[in-house]
């Protein structure tokens, strides 16, 4: 049993079910953390990171999750969706 879980942001993962140093997939991430696709665009937007090795599925790494997951509210912006982004 991992002793890490429970701790919240203090100890050393800062959610349960997310690792250091794990690579996921976006539907991985939308599955475990109970997301929409619409909170990854977001967090994308707040500078989370893709990870697309020449394939057509997205990964993220842990890490950069978590850190997105730390930022406050006001600091991840709005969805907007493609069809009314100007250009």
């Amino acid at each position: 049993m991992n002793s890490n879980v429970g701790q919240g942001t203090s100890g050393v993962n800062a959610h349960p079910c997310l690792r250091r140093g794990e690579v996921w997939s976006a539907s991985g991430l939308m599955i475990t953390l109970g997301i929409h696709r619409r909170t990854l665009s977001r967090w994308e937007a707040a500078g989370l990171p893709r990870l697309q090795p020449g394939t057509k599925e997205v990964f993220y790494l842990a890490d950069d999750v978590i850190e997105i997951m730390r930022k406050p509210v006001e600091e991840i912006p709005e969805y907007v969706p493609k069809y009314k982004q100007r250009e």
